[in-house]
């Protein structure tokens, strides 16, 4: 479940791990340093686009910022296929998936 204040912290420890500071992180999302401190603080959030940009920044997962995981390698193989698939293929590899899943779960 996602919650601000710790999303901000998770900010503020991978800025620090970075060695930025709050000014420099702030001159490169293009945000006062007080902005940034609020939302270090969970009080503000971030645009869809800033995050994106957050993350390249720090070098690591919107999913590590939003809710303090990577996402499992576990998956990436498969992810991977997913991710060079025409996306108006999705629909029918989501139907094949889910037919194999309940097959081998019968």
């Amino acid at each position: 479940m996602f919650n601000k204040k710790e999303c901000g912290a998770r900010i503020t420890e991978a800025r620090e791990k970075n060695g930025l500071s709050r000014a420099d992180l702030s001159k490169k999302l293009c945000i006062t340093d007080k902005y940034l401190y609020q939302i270090e603080r969970g009080e503000k959030g971030l645009s869809t686009e800033r995050l994106v940009l957050l993350c390249e920044i720090l070098g690591v997962s919107a999913d590590r910022i939003l809710f303090g995981a990577e996402p499992s390698e576990e998956y990436s193989a498969i992810t991977g296929l997913l991710n060079r698939c025409d996306p108006k293929k999705l629909p029918h590899l989501e139907s094949i998936v889910k037919s194999f899943i309940n097959a081998y779960y019968e």
